[in-house]
């Protein structure tokens, strides 16, 4: 092998002879272009050249790596577009739908909020606590343990608008979006019926069907957990299943189990509320019996009418129905009173036995009676004496009492009977009577006017007596 010079070897080596000559001289020799490339030379510049090449190589192996880089980065985010469009797009529509769905069924829906509210009320503050946060500082609290159906609900009401920020959980949830997105804008829809001031951070909802929930809640009755009872209720409205299968004029006769629940835990107001929202829940002739009765013990003339005319069309044949109309009747007599001649029958029970006669006996002069009144005492048991339009003479026993009138009553109206020259005899009271007096008095022919007969009387209506002439 000849010998070859650095310019030779820059040459062949396509290396500039410039930057070959400056290696040399940065290793220390000393040269010039034609200079002979010997051992050391050669050594200093096959390393040099081995450096060289391997940076330059990194070099473009780091640029294309940048490039592939630039390309997935550049082509995932072309994908994410458009799978935002995609699920955007499919959101819309499932939203439409569901807009869609909640119009057709939104009276539905309020009736459920209504319901709602009702049970919601009458929970015992403690357990108001478990379903609603006062501060958004506050954890939120489990309210119910649930299984693997639905694990979490998160939901927060403002302004009459409750379940705001509601998340699923990601596992053990049977749900699909679709069905998350319409369950969550059916809640909108029924919190706006809500009057209740809920704040619910935090709810566990359950699955059970129709007739388990029915089973829960009997049971519990019977145990008499009422409050129990009210969760599990709130509960089983509350979870999607059950808001998602709302179909238009749902048949409200599924929560007549609910309307029992109030009436056995003494809520008749709130029954009488659940009747107004929609009257088919108390589709049991004996449960519509039983709230037509509380209505009459409220003095509720109003509702105590509605319900006795349903049980009528339920079953005509009903034996509470001629007990409830003689219930509605006094009901109205005492209205009257109190209507039209500012009588409160409920004040009577505060009267003395003074003021009690001088009431009566003021009526009797009112009704064209003539009226003698007889001392406070020594009146051979005789309050008044009346005198009707036949000259018929009419012996009045008054007796103000909270308790029921006893026999002796009506021994003083017969012995008063005898004394006065007396054609009837008549014992008024605001109670009733005792078995006993009812007896003497029939063998004796004497009235007796219960609280009842008292209303009719005050109201001017005496068909039920034989003193008028």
């Amino acid at each position: 092998m000849s010998e070859q010079t650095i310019r030779q070897y820059a040459k062949i080596s396509e290396i500039p002879l410039k930057q070959v000559l400056d290696v040399l001289k940065n290793a220390g020799f000393t040269c010039n272009a034609d200079d002979v490339v010997d051992k050391d030379k050669r050594q200093i510049l096959s390393k040099w050249y081995q450096n060289s090449i391997g940076k330059q190589k990194s070099a473009a192996k780091a640029i294309e790596d940048a490039k592939v880089r630039a390309e997935a980065e550049t082509k995932a985010k072309i994908e994410a577009e458009i799978k935002a469009k995609e699920e955007s797009a499919k959101e819309e529509e499932v939203l439409a739908f569901a807009e869609q769905r909640v119009n057709e069924i939104l009276p539905e829906l309020k009736k459920i909020g209504q319901l709602l509210d009702l049970c919601f009320e009458l929970l015992p503050e403690t357990q108001q606590a478990l379903i609603m946060l006062e501060t958004k500082n506050k954890k939120p609290l489990e309210y119910i343990q649930v299984n693997s159906y639905l694990k979490k609900y998160f939901y927060a009401r403002e302004n009459c608008r409750i379940f705001q920020n509601r998340n699923r959980p990601k596992e053990g949830c049977p749900y699909d979006d679709e069905e998350i997105l319409l369950y969550n804008r059916l809640l909108d829809a029924c919190s706006k019926a809500m009057e209740s001031n809920l704040k619910i951070n935090y709810f566990c909802a359950f699955y059970c069907s129709e007739d388990d929930i029915e089973k829960l809640i009997n049971k519990l009755v019977k145990q008499k957990h009422y409050t129990e009872a009210l969760s599990n209720v709130i509960s089983y409205i509350l979870n999607p299943w059950f808001l998602t299968s709302i179909k238009k004029d749902i048949n409200f006769e599924q929560f007549d189990f609910v309307g029992e629940l109030f009436i056995n835990m003494g809520a008749i107001e709130s029954a009488l509320k659940l009747y107004e929202i929609d009257q088919s829940v108390f589709n049991n002739p004996n449960t519509l019996s039983l709230l037509a009765t509380n209505a009459v013990k409220l003095n509720n003339l109003e509702w105590a009418v509605k319900l006795t005319e349903q049980l009528i069309k339920q079953e005509p044949y009903h034996p509470s129905i001629p007990i409830l109309q003689a219930d509605i009747k006094r009901l109205e007599q005492r209205n009257r009173l109190k209507s039209t001649l500012s009588i409160d029958f409920s004040k009577i029970d505060e009267l003395s036995g003074v003021e009690f006669e001088n009431l009566l006996q003021d009526k009797f002069a009112a009704m064209g009676f003539k009226v003698e009144s007889t001392p406070t005492t020594g009146d051979f048991g005789a309050d008044l004496i009346l005198e009707n339009s036949e000259g018929s003479r009419i012996i009045v026993q008054c007796k103000r009492f909270k308790s029921k009138v006893n026999l002796k009553a009506v021994q003083e109206v017969v012995g008063a009977m005898g004394h006065y020259a007396g054609d009837y005899g008549v014992v008024i009271t605001n109670s009733s009577f005792l078995n006993s007096a009812i007896k003497l008095a029939e063998s004796h022919d004497i009235e007796l006017w219960d609280g009842d007969k008292l209303v009719s009387f005050l109201a001017g209506d005496l068909s039920f007596s034989e003193i008028v002439a």
